[in-house]
């Protein structure tokens, strides 16, 4: 829920990309959902996964 009210707050139209750097305890199904809730709620964005295996935060949003 944070990562979304996060990226709710920041998305602009001039903005097409999100990264998300998974963290190392991230769960690949809470990825899975995170990459569906982000399109839906921001379907003109890109949304891409990268390992970035980041030790203390779970996911780490790139926005472009």
């Amino acid at each position: 829920e944070v990562a979304l009210a996060a990226l709710d707050r920041i998305a602009t139209a001039g903005r097409s990309l999100v990264t998300v750097y998974t963290g190392a305890e991230a769960r690949p199904e809470e990825t899975e959902e995170l990459v569906r809730q982000i399109e839906g709620r921001h379907p003109r964005m890109s949304v891409e996964v990268v390992d970035g295996a980041q030790p203390h935060y779970p996911y780490v949003l790139g926005i472009e």
